[in-house]
């Protein structure tokens, strides 16, 4: 019987790498934009340009590069590797929730050393559709799932009383913030809290102490590596306070007023935690969430009456990070709603360490037996606000930028609900508690498999892959320029990306055609720019040229979107001679 359990979950974990080229599904489903993984490996692209002589004078480096430090060197490596293609760029992703399994597997180990239900958790995140499409593209959130395990397993392994431990954590937390990604703070502080009030329990200030330098040390690697790529501590504040993802940082921080913050934010309360109960990893296992928020029940139960220390800590470290994660979300910058992902760890660490208390005597020690009950059917009805708004129109909608909508299908809905179904039972009648628990989880397991094998693999589609393919053999080295992520252009088509942010990108308006056309005028006549590509949504029925000096080679209509190939008409022979190169 082990043998099929071994056999089963590497079978799930090969599969990551199958059909790794193919474009990403509907935004709606897997909350994937492809456009972005080219900018969040821009850094790594830069030096792979570099190392092939495929760098144009003012456009071979991108002001966004220090926010991706993370990615610079093992998508560098993996494209040296696997080649100039989306193989190069997504192996890193799956190489790293690859990791994340094996850690939270051996968190598992350490909390219960001889738990049979291991394996059943172990399947039920490797199935998970959401944790499996972010290991299957490139962006920040599965390197910050990757720093958030590893900080949280160093605990579960080594504890963090020891000076090393706890320099350890101090450098490991800090470089989920610096290094992978800024709206990683909740572990930081988290981590931080959790170290105080342990020394304080234990009366020894030394690891506070320890973990302040572990911190001061990720902080001086944080600023040796932005002078590695030729970067300062300014062009990360200046990425930070301008507009873009990370601009609320500075926002949120000016003319604060208690007055206006109550009035203005009593909703964003509410917003805040359905963002949370709402997000993906949830979406597509509604037994998940279900199980997270009876767990929560049983918190101050396994608090007062557990005798495993490890147990104990371990979930106060996770409740302090989670807890963190709202108030940042609050009081600072939340994550967009699909990056929530990052909580995945934690969310899984505490089912875990709950799962043992979901017991028909366990529950009959509660005080207040009726809580549990009253816990299910809480639960239940934020299990069905999940599955409402994400089957809503209204609600997609509002993306409005995209210009259509998908949802899952209704054999995913009717699975996905029936697995809540049998959890609420077994809470509601105390019946066989723990098999309807686990015959819950199985079914959602492979409800889990079935989704992501007809969206990844039966309906997988290659339009990006062969448009680019098509490019190489009219733009290899040749200078190419994009109104839309114009890093994913370079895979493949071989050509000398401009790696220069545009202006008109970063001034964001895009509803001028007269700002447009000045901007482009300024760009086409003055740069060595050979071909320019624009992205036009279907929504957007009126469309032209976006610039007469633009000359159309080839449209390339995809699913949801089209390309349009353009040439620059301003390199004829006698512009070209007036073109500083």
């Amino acid at each position: 019987m082990r043998f099929w359990k071994i056999g089963a979950i590497l079978s799930l974990i090969v599969c990551r790498f199958f059909f790794l080229d193919q474009d990403a599904s509907a935004y709606q489903v897997c909350n994937v934009c492809q456009e972005d993984e080219g900018t969040y490996a821009c850094g790594a692209i830069n030096k792979y340009c570099r190392s092939q002589d495929r760098t144009t004078v003012g456009f071979s480096q991108t002001p966004f590069e220090c926010m991706t430090i993370y990615s610079i060197l093992p998508i560098y490596y993996s494209m040296k590797i696997a080649g100039n293609n989306l193989w190069g760029l997504r192996i890193p992703a799956v190489l790293a929730s690859i990791l994340i399994v094996l850690l939270l597997f051996n968190i598992m180990r350490i909390i219960r050393p001889n738990d049979p239900s291991q394996w059943l958790f172990l399947l039920l995140i490797l199935s998970n559709f959401y944790f499996f499409i972010f290991s299957r593209f490139n962006s920040p959130q599965i390197f910050s799932l990757l720093a958030i395990t590893i900080t949280i397993w160093v605990y579960f392994k080594y504890g963090y009383s020891k000076w090393y431990t706890a320099m350890l954590a101090g450098l490991l937390a800090a470089s989920a913030v610096c290094i992978v990604y800024v709206l990683n703070g909740f572990l930081l502080a988290g981590v931080g809290i959790f170290m105080l009030v342990t020394s304080i329990r234990n009366k020894k200030i030394a690891p506070v102490l320890f973990f302040a330098l572990g911190v001061a040390v990720s902080f001086l690697f944080y600023l040796f590596c932005l002078h590695a790529i030729g970067s300062n501590i300014g062009a990360v504040l200046s990425e930070l306070t301008g507009k873009g993802e990370y601009s609320a940082l500075h926002n949120s921080a000016n003319g604060f007023s208690l007055i206006a913050w109550l009035s203005k934010n009593l909703m964003k309360v509410y917003s805040d935690i359905m963002a949370f109960i709402c997000t993906g990893f949830f979406r597509y296992s509604l037994p998940f969430l279900f199980l997270f928020l009876i767990s929560l029940a049983y918190w101050p139960f396994i608090f007062t009456t557990s005798t495993n220390a490890k147990e104990k800590d371990g979930l106060l470290l996770v409740a302090l990070v989670l807890v963190f994660h709202v108030l940042q979300s609050y009081f600072l910058v939340s994550y967009p709603f699909k990056k929530l992902v990052v909580d995945l760890p934690l969310v899984f660490t505490a089912i875990y360490i709950a799962f043992p208390y979901f017991k028909i005597e366990k529950q009959q020690s509660f005080k207040f037996p009726m809580l549990l009950t009253i816990a299910a059917i809480i639960a239940l009805v934020f299990c069905i606000l999940n599955f409402k708004i994400n089957k809503s129109h209204t609600y997609w909608s509002g993306f409005d930028y995209l210009g259509y909508y998908e949802t899952t299908p209704i054999w995913f809905d009717i699975i996905n609900v029936c697995s809540l179904l049998l959890l609420f039972g077994a809470f509601i009648f105390q019946s066989k508690l723990q098999l309807l628990i686990k015959c819950g989880i199985g079914l959602s397991v492979i409800c889990g498999i079935a989704f992501s094998y007809t969206v990844c693999f039966k309906d997988r589609r290659y339009e990006i892959r062969d448009c680019l393919i098509n490019i190489k053999s009219m733009a290899e080295n040749k200078v190419l320029a994009s109104t839309w992520s114009p890093h994913n252009f370079e895979f493949y088509t071989n050509c000398k990306p401009a790696l220069q942010d545009f202006p008109f990108q970063k001034d964001g308006n895009y509803s001028s055609p007269k700002r447009f056309n000045s901007i482009m005028d300024s760009m086409l006549t003055h740069k060595n720019i050979d071909f320019v590509v624009t992205k036009r949504l279907y929504k957007d029925t009126h469309y032209s040229i976006p610039n007469d000096h633009l000359k159309l080679v080839k449209a390339y209509n995809f699913k949801y979107y089209s390309y349009y190939l353009y040439s620059n008409t301003c390199l004829d022979d006698s512009v070209k001679n007036k073109v500083q190169l």
